[in-house]
C-alpha cells in the first residue's frame, strides 16, 4: 500500500521517512489483510501498535521468516531444477539400453522404467529424436496418443 492509500483512508499523516519506518513494515507483516481492513484496524489501534516494542519484533521476526521462505523457496526449485536434470539424463540412458540391447527382458524392463520415468509420449518422442528404430509396443502406444 503506498503512502497516498494509507493517508486516504486512514486520515492520518505521516512523514515519508515515519510511514517507511514504522506503518508499512506492520502493513507487510498483516499478510493477505485487505487495505481497508487494515486501515481500520490501524485507526482503532494506532497509539497501541506504534508504541508497542512487541509489534516491532514481531515484524522483525515476520521479515525475516519471509526472507529465510523465500531463500527455501529457491533452493527448492534449484534442486527440483537439478532432479528433473537426473530424471532426464537417466531416461536417455534407459532408452539407449533400451535400443542398444538384444535381449528382450533387458528391453522390457529399461521400456518400462523409462516410461514410468517420462511416459509414453515422450518415450516415443525421445527414440524417435534418437532415430531408435520404433517397435511393435512402440508403434501401438503412438497409434493409440494419435487417436486419442
Amino acid at each position: 500500500m503506498t503512502q497516498q492509500e494509507f493517508e486516504t483512508r486512514t486520515g492520518i499523516n505521516y512523514a515519508h521517512g515515519e510511514f517507511e519506518d514504522m506503518v508499512n513494515p506492520i502493513y507487510m507483516a498483516a499478510g493477505q489483510m485487505n487495505k481497508d481492513a487494515f486501515c481500520a484496524e490501524f485507526k482503532q489501534h494506532k497509539d497501541y501498535l506504534l508504541k508497542s516494542r512487541i509489534v516491532g519484533e514481531v515484524v522483525a521476526e515476520v521479515e525475516m521468516l519471509r526472507a529465510k521462505l523465500q531463500n527455501y523457496e529457491h533452493e527448492i526449485k534449484a534442486i527440483e531444477a537439478s532432479r528433473e536434470g537426473v530424471i532426464d539424463d537417466f531416461a536417455y540412458t534407459l532408452i539407449e539400453i533400451a535400443a542398444g540391447t538384444k535381449d528382450l527382458e533387458t528391453r522390457a524392463k529399461a521400456r518400462e522404467k523409462a516410461i514410468k520415468l517420462i511416459g509414453i509420449k515422450e518415450y516415443i518422442r525421445r527414440r524417435i529424436e534418437l532415430c531408435c528404430e520404433l517397435d511393435k509396443e512402440d508403434l501401438i502406444a503412438l497409434r493409440d496418443e494419435i487417436l486419442k
